[in-house]
């Protein structure tokens, strides 16, 4: 009996790694994503992915102090920026379920003096960042009117109340940071509470997320780095009283998932209402934006998903939460120089899912490739050019830069190494063709709408030909641009922006990364006197040197 018994355990202690794989190899796959994401010497980023509120993968990577060589650890506090959004968001709907207001209200109704006679504007439009109101970036002035520390919300909304609106409400999508500052200050008239303490008492105390509050000088956070020409620095102080209900928030991956959690089990918010908030919202036209009520809506390699991003002085976070499948990933960051956050944190996703983004590429004719070249739009006329360089196709805006479409299937592209996919459909012969555009957001739609006309093959040119090409010309305005010869290459360059150019024909040149031509004007003896540059306009300069 004994002898048995050694022998089931034995065999038990051979099988039990094999029922261990699976796990092991799905930790081993998001730690490698995270790996290949942030250094060790770097300021870093912390990680948590859940499956059904099981936390399967909880780690950090990088700094969380370089100037002490601290390493960053899980439980850490961030600034959480835009992921405030679903948190003033959920309290306007707590509050439209108790009566205290509605989604329809004009705003009006709680900022009397706003944009006095205009057009209504709803809560539901500041929800959605359909109300026509600016950005910041977009109001004159705003920096030194900022400049005074310490504004309440009302001396907030007064420097932008006048402002005119980008468009009538409920006719665009354009995010508004300033919106959701209006709702900060509805939350306080409606509630009776300064909009830090309406959250405190009714979302975070209730649901123990110790981690989370609204920032003020006397909380303390990890600290947060930018990065300027390849350095790390500490980055630049901000009130987060600018911010506020649009931004102003710490917290941790850990009280994010607790607050997921409490969201779905409807301890916060009832069904209908969190079904409206996570609903791509629409525009008068019809149009589906890719926005609910603070929450971004997306999908992961077709399953839907709500999200959102935080950017804000020293920090990134991005937390993705996939409902059906009950995936939660979230991913912050302590340097805002990691912008590209949604890449990894949306990989980590796919692999909980059991469908990671693994692409091969496929090989098709020069042929093939060019009959998808052309300048395609989108509805709203949006404009993309897709053009044959090279061998390749490249995809771009018309002078911006140039990207890569690499092929995946026949008809299908993804951008680069993205997670963008564009599939084609209809006729090339009869100038038919539309492209979806498919990535972590909805899916869109863009028509081929004319021909590309030049499809660039770069030629040989013989040294002695390059050679007169070469030289400092000069564009008015006293910008100098210099055409240079190293390894073979020949480059282009303004003060330190440098880039590669090929000569197409005897006296044209493209730009291998950017759409930009240089048009060379010859003398009548053959010599370069000057030249045209061509990127959305054209400019000529004189041939100094």
């Amino acid at each position: 009996m004994k002898n048995s018994l050694q022998f089931i355990l034995a065999i038990s202690l051979l099988l039990l790694p094999l029922f261990q794989l699976p796990a092991q190899s799905l930790e081993q796959q998001l730690d490698r994503i995270l790996a290949e994401y942030v250094s060790p010497s770097t300021p870093g980023v912390t990680a948590l992915v859940a499956k059904e509120g099981k936390i399967l993968f909880r780690k950090s990577r990088g700094m969380s102090n370089l100037e002490f060589n601290t390493p960053m650890q899980s439980e850490q506090i961030f600034r959480i920026g835009s992921l405030t959004k679903q948190f003033t968001a959920t309290a306007i709907l707590k509050l439209a379920e108790e009566n205290k207001l509605s989604l329809q209200d004009d705003i009006r109704r709680y900022i009397g003096d706003f944009l006095p006679g205009g057009a209504p504007i709803s809560i539901e439009n500041l929800l959605t960042h359909t109300s026509g109101i600016k950005n910041y970036t977009q109001i004159a002035n705003w920096e030194k009117a900022v400049e005074q520390t310490d504004l309440s919300p009302e001396q907030l909304i007064d420097i932008f109340k006048n402002e005119p609106l980008a468009f009538q409400p409920g006719e665009q999508f354009m995010y508004s940071n300033l919106g959701y500052n209006l709702l900060g200050y509805i939350i306080e008239s409606v509630s009776g509470l300064p909009f830090a303490n309406y959250l405190q008492q009714t979302f975070f105390t209730p649901l123990g997320m110790q981690q989370t509050s609204y920032a003020t000088p006397q909380t303390t956070h990890i600290q947060g780095y930018s990065k300027r020409n390849g350095h790390y620095s500490e980055a630049a102080d901000l009130d987060m009283k600018l911010p506020y209900a649009a931004g102003g928030l710490l917290s941790s991956v850990d009280d994010q998932l607790t607050w997921y959690q409490a969201i779905f089990d409807h301890k916060v918010l009832q069904e209908a209402s969190l079904e409206r908030a996570h609903r791509a919202f629409l525009l008068k036209n019809g149009r589906p934006i890719p926005y609910g009520y603070g929450w971004r809506i997306g999908s992961i390699q077709g399953a839907p998903s709500i999200k959102h991003d935080g950017i804000i002085n020293g920090f990134v976070t991005f937390v993705i939460y996939l409902p059906v499948q009950q995936i939660f990933v979230a991913l912050f960051s302590n340097c805002d120089c990691h912008v590209d956050i949604e890449e990894p944190a949306s990989k980590m996703a796919a692999v909980m899912l059991g469908k990671p983004y693994e692409n091969q590429s496929v090989q098709l004719s020069q042929q093939e490739l060019m009959a998808f070249q052309g300048i395609y739009q989108s509805p709203e006329g949006h404009e993309k050019y897709i053009t044959f360089q090279d061998g390749q196709l490249m995809y771009h805006d018309k002078g911006g830069s140039k990207v890569p479409l690499l092929a995946v299937a026949d008809g299908q592209f993804t951008i680069g190494e993205s997670l963008t996919f564009l599939t084609f459909s209809g006729e090339a012969a009869e100038k038919n063709i539309i492209f979806t555009m498919e990535s972590t957001g909805l899916p869109t739609q863009w028509r081929r709408v004319a021909d590309i006309p030049t499809a660039f093959q770069s030629i040989s040119m013989s040294s002695q030909n390059v050679e007169k090409f070469l030289g400092k010309y000069q564009f008015p305005g006293a910008f100098t641009l210099e055409v240079t010869r190293s390894d073979d290459k020949i480059y282009g360059q303004v003060g330190p922006d440098k880039k590669e150019i090929r000569p197409f024909e005897k006296d044209k040149f493209f730009a291998v990364d950017t759409d930009i031509k240089l048009i060379f004007d010859m003398n009548t003896n053959g010599d370069v006197s000057g030249l045209t540059l061509v990127q959305n306009m054209e400019m000529q300069a004189k041939k100094i040197e």
